[in-house]
């Protein structure tokens, strides 16, 4: 069957969007072009009926009535073309009907999405991805504008999960996903870190794995980056992470060397029709680019203007990987530290840590001497 249209149940589709856009891009008039966007914004500017009950009668939505009159796959078909129309659009026609796909995608998210409401960013959870593929720019402002004010309406989807509650959903995911999609990019890289920083500093107390924190995480995860970003640009933008967020850029600095689990790694979301990540992603296939970044941290980590009792104890607690000039360098931040007259309770929680970690395992080592 060479059909280029696939068919399952009542739903019909074309294989090959891109392929079938430029098939027919000479014929296509700045009319149709028009229409597309009315109806997309129609689409698109649903609302969400089922987010007038309660999360945990949400699974059953469609028997209440509280169901959208346009299907979850007419949304992605169209928010799928205005992405190729964004990519392709200008290539396509705008010599012929003078159009800007660009620029036509920026203005449809800016209507879609303004406003922002915490119920907008819930109702479009599955067509965030989207919206940040077809126009990086105007997603990336809406969401740095809303996080300019005192309590960001972004916010509202960094609420914890209830494992108790069935079909209960992360609506946190499909923001994250899309901030996934834009790090891939060295345009919108530094960007987007910012944005995930401000959202880390919001703290969830769930059990999934799904966080800003964690996002972070993959992307500058020193052996498998989810990003192009280059070595410089990753380290400058942790830079800017201690500058702006502290205790955030410290987590993302700390994790990069003697902690449990980093040589764990996740695939983070890539876009689906934009190029940014193609190519990238994959683990090193040798040691050298991980190791450069793990020094930059770590000469990060020991270069700081200020230390806190809770950032001495990662530090003491990562002593043993350091080597011995670098293990200098924590003794002499210490006794700087201790020069400044910490509270006894800081004091005693750093003293701990020593106990447990340093003098542990120097008593082991004697044990196993002997």
């Amino acid at each position: 069957n060479d059909s280029p249209v696939w068919s399952v149940g009542t739903h019909r589709g074309i294989i090959s969007k891109i392929d079938a856009l430029f098939a027919i891009a000479n014929v296509i008039t700045l009319s149709d072009l028009g229409r597309f966007l009315e109806l997309a914004r129609i689409v698109l500017s649903e609302d969400d009926p089922s987010l007038d009950i309660p999360e945990k009668d949400r699974w059953w939505a469609d028997a209440q009535g509280k169901r959208r009159e346009f299907s979850g796959t007419l949304r992605t078909g169209f928010g799928e073309t205005l992405v190729l129309l964004a990519v392709h659009g200008k290539r396509l026609f705008g010599s012929r009907v003078s159009f800007d796909g660009a620029l036509e995608a920026d203005r449809l998210v800016r209507d879609v999405l303004l406003p922002l409401t915490t119920r907008k960013l819930e109702a479009n959870d599955r067509d965030l991805t989207v919206y940040a593929e077809a126009s990086p720019d105007a997603f990336l402002k809406i969401l740095e504008d809303d996080l300019r004010k005192d309590n960001p309406d972004v916010f509202g989807l960094l609420r914890p999960v209830d494992h108790g509650l069935l079909g209960v959903g992360i609506v946190r995911t499909g923001l994250l996903w899309a901030l996934e999609g834009l790090a891939w990019s060295r345009e919108t890289f530094l960007r987007t870190v910012i944005v995930l920083g401000r959202l880390s500093e919001v703290e969830l107390k769930d059990n999934w794995s799904n966080k800003p924190i964690n996002s972070l995480g993959g992307i500058f995860r020193s052996w498998m980056p989810q990003t192009t970003a280059t070595h410089e640009e990753r380290v400058r933008a942790v830079a800017k992470l201690i500058e702006k967020y502290p205790r955030v850029g410290w987590s993302v600095v700390i994790g990069q060397f003697g902690t449990y689990g980093n040589d764990i790694g996740h695939y983070s979301y890539k876009p689906k029709w934009r190029t940014d990540g193609y190519g990238a992603g994959a683990p090193f296939k040798v040691v050298g680019p991980a190791y450069e970044f793990q020094k930059a941290m770590v000469e990060m980590a020991l270069s700081q203007q200020a230390y806190t009792a809770a950032m001495l104890c990662d530090l003491i607690e990562r002593l043993h990987i350091l080597g011995s000039d670098y293990q200098k360098q924590v003794w002499d931040i210490l006794n700087t530290w201790l020069a400044m007259q910490p509270s006894d309770h800081d004091i005693a929680q750093v003293r701990e840590k020593i106990r447990v970690t340093v003098l542990s395992r120097r008593r082991r080592k004697r044990g196993s001497a002997g």
